[in-house]
């Protein structure tokens, strides 16, 4: 399916190193710059499990860490077979990991800029000089004639970095032959080199609360607007007015939104009984921390009962929402009162129907 591509609102301000949504920084107020994310933009805070993901990845491949200690790093799923996030650090993109399913493994896709914050140990090949300005300012690959050095780690199929004999970061891309392979060629291409949209990384360390007070003319207005938003809903619905909880961010925010717009009300929570323990740990905490109350759905076994029946769950025999969420909620609103007004945390990048 074709992603949702709206305006990408990502900027950053390289004097307090964090990220923006606003073209002036409101912290220090320095003009802040584009992000080159890759469409649709659905970029997200790296937690640091992600970021100990990222370290170990690109560690075994590299033998090096990618993210430097005390920097923020963002997050952006792009369109992949399976699972493919954008890692961005310091303004701008250091590369990929990619999930491959058949192989249960993650893989690096570097950039060059990665250089800029990390230096990899491993997994390199180096070039003749008067290659170089072939493969840095054109983005041609390597071939074995101006093949200086290759390191032995290197199989075909790798991703390798491309370095200058001065130790210059000039490309990044995928291995055609192997270490063996490619010292026994006379002529033929070594390493393809992958041509991306050039960015710039601007090494500094900041916390999470530098990126909100860089955002706080930005979330201000948003805040506001979502609270006027909820304000006016339910004036027009005179309905009980209720939260879809799901223990994530989205829902987590509409539930803050709402609260500041119209006071407390109930949270619907729908339990599959599939649920990971952390997504029970987070109502139980919500429901401490905000004293709301909270109206739990179940599926009383139906998921397996279905599965029996119809089989695993697929792209095109979604019954799992409908016999886990919607039905069982459905029935909670008609038992409860009838009917309600449902406020619902959705992004717009995540379908084109949620768009």
């Amino acid at each position: 399916m074709r992603p949702y591509l709206g305006r990408i609102l990502l900027r950053w301000c390289d004097q307090c190193h964090t990220p923006v949504l606003a073209k002036t920084c409101a912290a220090c107020g320095a003009p802040t710059r584009e992000v080159p994310l890759t469409p649709p933009g659905d970029a997200r805070p790296a937690f640091p499990a992600d970021i100990a993901l990222i370290n170990s990845i690109f560690h075994e491949h590299f033998g090096a860490p990618l993210v430097p200690e005390d920097h923020l790093v963002l997050l952006n799923k792009v369109p992949d077979a399976d699972r493919m996030e954008e890692i961005v650090i310091g303004g701008g993109i250091a590369g990929s990991i990619r999930y491959i399913p058949k192989e249960r493994r993650w893989e690096p896709i570097p950039r060059p800029e990665a250089c800029t914050i990390f230096r990899p140990e491993k997994r390199v090949v180096v070039v003749d000089d008067s290659a170089v300005p072939f493969i840095r300012d054109q983005g041609m690959s390597v071939l074995r004639p101006g093949l200086d050095f290759i390191d032995d780690a290197v199989r075909t199929g790798d991703e390798v970095f491309i370095l200058a004999k001065n130790g210059e970061c000039i490309g990044a891309g995928r291995a055609k032959a192997g270490a063996e392979e490619a010292r026994a060629l006379v002529k033929g291409s070594v390493v393809r080199n992958r041509r991306n949209v050039p960015s710039r990384i601007v090494p500094g360390k900041a916390t999470w609360q530098d990126a909100v007070r860089s955002n706080a003319e930005a979330i201000a207005q948003a805040e506001a607007e979502a609270v006027q938003f909820v304000k006016d809903v339910a004036a027009a619905y005179p309905l009980q007015p209720t939260i879809s909880y799901s223990g994530g961010k989205d829902s987590l925010a509409t539930m803050l939104v709402v609260r500041k717009a119209i006071g407390s009300v109930p949270l619907l929570f729908a339990d599959t009984g599939l649920e990971f323990p952390d997504t029970y740990e987070n109502v139980e905490a919500v429901q401490q921390k905000y004293g709301a109350g909270i109206i739990r759905t179940t599926t009383s076994g139906k998921f397996s009962e279905t599965l029996e029946r119809e089989g695993p769950p697929a792209v095109n025999a979604r019954w799992c929402c409908s016999v886990c969420k919607l039905l069982p909620v459905r029935e909670t609103i008609r038992s409860t009162w009838g009917e309600c007004l449902s406020f619902i945390g959705q992004r717009r990048y995540e379908s084109l129907a949620r768009a």
